[in-house]
């Protein structure tokens, strides 16, 4: 717990002096401290659930046949009661994290839009579909993407650059499973306080947010 409060502190002491790389240099630092073996420390990963034989192994691929394709429609009641929730919630995500991240970034017109909307929702749905049918998570705008804009991404390059990193991460996944859960806090924590300089609208939007964020992210900084 102490080590994830001090990732947290450091983080935001990074983003106080505007210091590029604070997220990424936070968690590598609380990651790396806990990945140390050690017989007395008290924020050593292996003993708290790590399993060390499979970071060792550093580099990884493998397939996903237990979950991709593995789609069922035979009970369509229940079916279609799911779609429908899930079409709904992931709709109303999308929507507040496009226009709250827009507005963040000064991309907004004076009307509200902002350019390319229509193609942001629709390889938004695509990639929610398509990551569905793979047996992924969902596959959607994150409000995690305020950091990125924070750190002064505004155009479709860093998203390019951004898949280019998930794409090398299908090959690394044993280090980046072993990245305990206290670690990765110290990102979870600041992300909706970069919403203070909204507009009052979308500030009462992701207020719910911040309080649904606040107490998990509290949660998993303890081991």
């Amino acid at each position: 717990m102490w080590l994830g409060l001090l990732g947290l502190v450091l983080c935001g002491f990074m983003y106080a002096r505007k210091w590029k790389g604070a997220i990424i240099i936070s968690v590598l630092f609380c990651s790396i401290v806990s990945w140390i073996k050690s017989d007395d420390s008290k924020v050593e990963y292996w003993s708290r659930g790590g399993d060390y034989d499979y970071f060792k192994k550093v580099v990884e691929a493998r397939g996903a046949p237990s979950v991709a394709g593995k789609l069922s429609f035979n009970d369509m009641g229940s079916v279609g009661t799911a779609l429908f929730m899930f079409l709904f919630v992931d709709f109303m995500d999308t929507s507040g994290t496009l226009y709250a991240m827009a507005s963040y970034a000064n991309l907004l017109d004076a009307k509200g839009n902002f350019e390319g909307q229509y193609i942001a929702f629709l390889v938004d749905g695509l990639a929610t579909t398509i990551g569905a049918v793979c047996g992924t998570s969902p596959v959607t705008t994150y409000i995690e993407s305020a950091p990125g804009i924070l750190e002064g991404g505004r155009t479709g390059l860093t998203a390019v650059v951004v898949s280019i990193c998930f794409l090398f991460s299908l090959f690394f996944a044993p280090i980046l499973a072993s990245i305990p859960p206290w670690c990765t806090a110290a990102i979870a924590n600041p992300t909706p306080f970069c919403f203070y300089d909204l507009p009052r609208p979308l500030l009462y939007l992701w207020a719910h947010r911040l309080f649904q964020t606040d107490p998990e992210s509290l949660t998993r900084l303890c081991p």
